[in-house]
Parts: C-alpha cells; structure tokens; sequence
C-alpha cells in the first residue's frame, strides 16, 4: 500500500560507526523489516542516511542516521509496537540510535 493520506510516520536519529552501520542495515532488512511487514498497517522502514544540512541548525553531532517506519495509522503502529516481537527486535535496533533519544510522529497530509 502507499501513503497516500492519514499515514503515521515515525522516526529517530541514529549516532552510527561504520560497524555498527553494517550491522543496523543487516539487522533492519534482515530482522525488523521481516517482523514489521508481519502485522496489519504495515507500509515501509528505512534507514535514512543525512548527506547535507543545506539550511538551518544541524542535528547533534554524530547524528548521522534517521530511522524510519510507516504505517497506515497510529493505532495499527501502536499494536506493532506493544508485540513482543517488537520489543526483541527493537532492543537490537535501539543499541545503535543516539543516547536519549527522540522519536517525532508524523501524519502524512
């Protein structure tokens, strides 16, 4: 499905070193996606890579990184992360994004 309106979009930055670049990707593709694509809503994950600050105030240093995730709605984003599976799988995810971070919500409009 795509995202055409209403969507939900989540995301938080990432503070990653070449290795633990290596093992976010494998570990996003190979593990999270899989478990994410499983439950209802699903619509995509992505890690997103900052090339440039073109304008404005840059994200804290070694903020190199967002991760993102989509879903047709909150609600349905919300059961995916209450899963058990969730939780195992984000643990992973989670030892490589910045100490304290921040998640931001978006809607798509």
């Amino acid at each position: 499905m795509n995202c055409a309106r209403n969507c939900t979009h989540a995301g938080c930055g990432f503070d990653s070193g070449a290795d633990e670049r290596a093992g976010s990707n494998r570990n996003l593709g190979n593990t999270f996606r899989t478990a994410a694509q499983k439950f209802r809503g699903y619509i995509d994950v992505r890690m997103l890579k900052l090339v440039a600050v073109p304008f404005g105030t840059p994200p804290p240093a070694g903020i190199n990184y967002r991760f993102a995730i989509t879903y047709e709605n909150e609600e349905l984003r919300q059961k995916w992360v209450a899963s058990d599976i969730h939780q195992e799988v984000w643990g992973e995810m989670e030892k490589m994004s910045a100490p304290d971070y921040t998640v931001l919500q978006f809607e798509v409009i």
